[in-house]
């Protein structure tokens, strides 16, 4: 049950749930419901890698992981072994910073991406152009 604790409803709609589920000796998870990117931002992210790889000579899943591993926090380890999180998991801070690291990435090696605002204004015809 998804509910938005800013409404008045939802809040009464939770506690009689919950007072239910004490009442059943449930158990239950409850947790913070986390915003994901937006469709804007995942579309933008991969015209990026997309235009990188391009550029490169990478193919686009070899990009995403060599971007993933500048980032700190796209990595991780276990038991000795590095890993990198899906950018499914990141929220909407954690992705835009993805994003500006990957306009800032392109520039560094001197391969131009359009910003979000142009990317939204041309979206068909860059993608025309790059086939996607």
């Amino acid at each position: 049950m998804k509910l938005d604790l800013s409404r008045e409803y939802d809040i009464n709609r939770g506690k009689t749930y919950l007072k239910k589920l004490i009442k059943s000796g449930a158990r239950i998870e409850l947790k913070k419901y986390q915003e994901r990117r937006t469709i804007q931002q995942n579309s933008y992210f991969h015209l990026s890698c997309k235009i990188l790889s391009d550029y490169s000579g990478y193919t686009v899943p070899e990009m995403k992981i060599i971007i993933k591993d500048q980032l700190e926090f796209m990595v991780y380890e276990k038991k000795g072994h590095r890993f990198y999180k899906s950018t499914s998991d990141l929220t909407k801070e954690e992705f835009s910073e993805l994003i500006e690291f990957v306009r800032g990435f392109g520039e560094t090696h001197g391969c131009y991406i359009p910003s979000p605002e142009e990317y939204i204004t041309s979206q068909f015809e860059i993608e025309r152009e790059l086939q996607i």
